[in-house]
């Protein structure tokens, strides 16, 4: 497998598990995953990784939204705050990926300092 190929099964996973994270969870779900996922995987990337995943997860949930319910949904909110339509699409898409962001450099800098950790009397 090319590491192209699997970048794009890893970002496939990472999406699909936070559209079923917020599906299960609600608006934590992008931090639930980006936590996990650092956890498991330790790559300086991951955070990056965690946030393109919640954004485009997000998007495809919203585009689904907008088509299904002929925007009313999105509209209502976007009319409550008096704002357009497209504003309020792009303020979820970035709340999104800022959880997704911030849960996973969390989770990585943990997993970093306990990886780092050392016995200082053995130095090991």
């Amino acid at each position: 497998m090319t590491p192209r190929i699997a970048w794009w099964l890893r970002l496939g996973l990472l999406v699909s598990a936070c559209i079923l994270a917020t599906l299960a969870l609600g608006w934590p779900g992008p931090i639930f995953v980006g936590v996990v996922f650092a956890a498991i995987d330790g790559r300086d990337r991951t955070p990056s990784h965690a946030a393109l995943a919640a954004a485009v997860a997000w998007s495809l949930m919203i585009a689904f939204s907008f088509v299904s319910a002929e925007g009313r949904a999105v509209g209502m909110i976007g009319a409550a705050f008096g704002v357009a339509t497209p504003v309020v699409m792009l303020v979820a898409v970035a709340f999104a990926t800022a959880l997704a962001w911030s849960g996973a450099t969390l989770s990585f800098a943990v997993r970093r300092l306990i990886s780092d950790r050392r016995d200082p009397a053995t130095g090991a």
